[in-house]
């Protein structure tokens, strides 16, 4: 690595000489005082000498500054250009190390890298392509290798961040996550994320929030045939109603695992109705409140069947019945959503 060495010159001379002048007419001053043995005028007088000779050092000091300025005007610029050169190599170093740790799952490096420098410029920037790529490792842990898919699904994720003020960590996590659930290919996240953004505005959630809870449910609700989409109108009315978003979740998926169970079958076929897995898959969630609601079970009843956690946030759905459709069909019309919200973000 070459080293080179900057030398710089300032010429004082001037100033020198001033200070020299001032130096002996302190001296003068000295010997005035001491002469006149306390005279006003004597000291007076060597005083204004003094200050003539202070005068003339200032000018040259006020030019020695100039001097130093003019000096170190091109050393700050190098200095300046340095730390930006040190940056841009601190993001090549990062880049590399991304693509690295990609590499290591089966992934494309190259082809990926070209794809997301595509996305970053889709998304004006939103996004960069170091944040892309290392986002992408996650991607690429949850089975979607393929360099396409991966950055179908980064771009879905990037929106959702900007749109749901997360990070796309958290947005691609999630949209794995229910990709993997309800088995569905890359090229469908982006109307997840859609989803996700529509609940968060329907709701009182946000999208981190949701990210980070929708993996309790979607397991459950994918194995029974419930769609997403009618799990999440669900968690926008449960949650607009003032519950809490890990709450709403954690009943939602105990309310299913009890129809899975056939705990609630057990309390609603003595009102005349099957609810249990093969039925919900049929009906589902929408289906099955309608059903409920057809038989008049009260408070009570709802409470056996369900559980005492999972309950009362069934009983938030039966009491406007209504409003759950109205929610479940922005669900259905969702698309686009992500991308309007990051744009207004």
């Amino acid at each position: 690595m070459a080293v080179s060495n900057i030398e710089f010159r300032v010429e004082t001379k001037d100033a020198n000489a001033k200070i020299r002048s001032l130096q002996t007419q302190v001296q003068k001053l000295e010997i005035a005082v001491q002469k006149a043995g306390g005279s006003t005028k004597t000291a007076g007088a060597g005083f204004k000498v003094f200050s003539s000779g202070a005068q003339a050092a200032s000018v040259g000091v006020r030019g020695l500054g100039a001097a130093l300025s003019a000096a170190l005007g091109p050393l700050t610029a190098v200095v300046a250009a340095a730390a930006s050169l040190s940056q841009a190599f601190d993001v090549l170093s990062k880049q590399d190390f991304a693509e690295a740790k990609v590499r290591s799952l089966g992934v494309n490096s190259d082809e990926l890298k070209q794809r997301l420098v595509g996305v970053s410029a889709e998304l004006s920037g939103q996004a960069s392509v170091l944040g892309l790529t290392s986002a992408a490792y996650d991607v690429a842990s949850a089975g979607f290798t393929n360099a396409a898919d991966a950055a179908n699904i980064l771009k879905a994720a990037s929106q959702g961040a900007t749109g749901g003020f997360s990070d796309i960590n958290t947005v691609g996590d999630a949209a794995t996550s229910v990709l993997n659930a309800y088995g569905l290919q890359a090229d469908q996240a982006a109307r997840l994320v859609d989803g996700f953004i529509q609940t968060q505005n329907d709701g009182k959630i946000v999208i981190g929030e949701y990210a980070n809870n929708i993996a309790k449910v979607a397991p459950v609700a994918a194995a029974l045939g419930v769609p997403l989409e009618q799990v999440n109108a669900a968690v926008a009315q449960i949650t607009a109603g003032g519950q809490g978003a890990e709450v709403t979740f954690t009943s939602l998926k105990t309310a299913l695992s009890a129809i899975a169970a056939g705990n609630v079958d057990k309390v609603f076929s003595e009102l005349g109705v099957k609810i249990d897995s093969s039925t919900i898959a049929s009906d589902g969630l929408v289906g099955t409140l309608e059903k409920i609601k057809s038989t008049g079970a009260d408070a009570g009843q709802i409470i056996k069947a369900f559980g005492t956690e999972a309950g009362p946030s069934i009983l938030a759905l039966l009491n406007d019945t209504e409003k759950y459709n109205k929610l479940l069909e922005s669900q259905v019309n969702a698309q686009g959503a992500a991308a309007r919200a990051a744009f207004e973000a």
